[in-house]
């Protein structure tokens, strides 16, 4: 240390000595912060095929130690709307771009101030967006595995360590994340907007993190959301059909329509009337799924002929004891008889049916399948968790298993000779 009035060094004191190296070792750490990962490597499907690679600099320094210090930070406390700025001013404000700009023209050509006013109470409704948050939420942790994830996130350090985070998420609502080898599922959405900033440094595409991008994502998800999509689809009926379903509604009560390509079409791009209904000799988890052709001048072609054909499957199939038990035994499931205009087993389902019977259970009772095939009734089975079966129930009772999923249907095809059932379907 110096004397101020002779010029003359002093020695230093203790005190100042440890005052100097606590400075220095403030500056130290300020310009150097310790442990910071030394490169991080983006791969998503969104934002461009190739990975985006990110060496530690002093232009990303920030941004790198915010996404390190998130993705290794757990937290199992799920973000709510207002986080992802999805306030009720942000609905209302964005409602009628989301209408205009997904819309599907296929489904909905013409659509009407009922059906545009129908989309615009869902899209604004608070309840609707906490379950779409749901969604995000809780039914992504399996995608998050698969390879199909939409954004994959590798943290490296100088010694070797890694920090790897999955999301399957859109980049808009990129929660939960999957992060090994330590965190497990976060909900830290401040994970998602670390990768945003280290994104802008870079060439990335960044539409999927814009605002229109939240838009388009939550109002699909409306339009396909199953009962936001009946009632859509019975709006759209009515106004296209009108006074042609009075025929039906003076027999059925009606769940939910549809105006459109078939996805049970023996024709895909040709038009129908899709209905699920049922009557009151049913069984509560009962119903008719009704698919009617239509003409080109978007008209029903003969819907009396598609109401015979149901009338009359509908007496033979839900009388028999299997199915009456079975819907009885099992109220979380929903059984669906198929009729498609004047047939329950489409030509476009018979083609692969009788394919299959012939080559896993044998020519002999192919033949007698191929004999009674305009006869037999074909259910669409429905159960909890994505569990089903497609049943076709021959005119003496006799029931084939196509295809089903779930451990339900398992147990009852291991035991064969206590259900009845005979599994037409071998092999993956």
């Amino acid at each position: 240390m110096v004397n101020l009035k002779t010029g003359t060094l002093l020695a230093p004191t203790l005190a100042a000595l440890a005052l100097i190296g606590s400075i220095a070792a403030a500056d130290a750490n300020a310009t150097a912060p310790a442990d910071l990962p030394s490169k991080v490597e983006i791969i998503s499907i969104r934002t461009g095929a190739s990975p985006h690679n990110y060496t530690l600099d002093d232009r990303n320094r920030n941004a790198i130690a915010d996404l390190a210090a998130h993705a290794g930070t757990p937290d199992t406390t799920k973000p709510t709307p207002a986080d992802l700025g999805m306030t009720s001013e942000w609905l209302k404000q964005n409602a009628e771009a989301a209408f205009r700009e997904t819309r599907d023209p296929s489904l909905f050509p013409n659509p009407s101030p009922r059906l545009h006013d129908a989309f615009v109470d869902a899209f604004e409704d608070p309840s609707m967006v906490q379950n779409w948050l749901a969604t995000r939420n809780g039914n992504t942790r399996q995608a998050a595995n698969d390879d199909f994830a939409r954004m994959t996130v590798v943290i490296s350090w100088p010694d070797g360590r890694t920090l790897r985070a999955t999301s399957s998420a859109p980049a808009v609502a990129q929660i939960p994340w999957l992060v090994s080898p330590s965190t497990g599922e976060t909900y830290r959405a401040d994970i998602g907007k670390a990768v945003y900033e280290l994104l802008k440094l870079g060439t990335a595409n960044l539409h999927g993190f814009s605002n229109r991008s939240l838009v388009s994502t939550y109002a699909h998800w409306i339009w396909w959301q199953q009962d936001s999509r009946r009632k859509f689809g019975t709006i759209a009926a009515e106004d296209t059909l009108g006074q042609q379903l009075a025929p039906l509604r003076a027999l059925y009560s009606i769940n939910s329509m549809a105006v459109g390509p078939s996805l049970f079409d023996d024709a895909y791009d040709r038009n129908s009337l899709d209905v699920r209904m049922r009557d009151s000799s049913l069984p509560a988890n009962g119903w008719i799924a009704m698919t009617a052709w239509m003409t080109d001048g978007g008209r029903v072609g003969d819907l009396n002929e598609a109401i015979a054909a149901s009338q009359r499957y509908e007496k033979f199939a839900y009388n028999i004891p299997w199915i009456q038990q079975f819907l009885k035994d099992h109220a979380d499931w929903n059984a669906y008889l198929r009729v498609v205009q004047n047939r329950s087993v489409s030509q476009l389902f018979e083609n692969g049916f009788l394919l299959n019977v012939g080559k896993c259970a044998g020519p002999s009772l192919a033949a007698k399948v191929r004999q009674v095939i305009l006869q037999a009734a074909l259910f669409q089975m429905e159960g909890p968790a994505n569990d089903y079966a497609m049943v076709v129930a021959l005119p003496d009772g006799t029931l084939l298993v196509s295809d089903s999923h779930g451990p339900l249907f398992d147990q009852l095809l291991a035991d064969k000779e206590k259900s009845g059932l005979i599994l037409v379907r071998c092999g993956s």
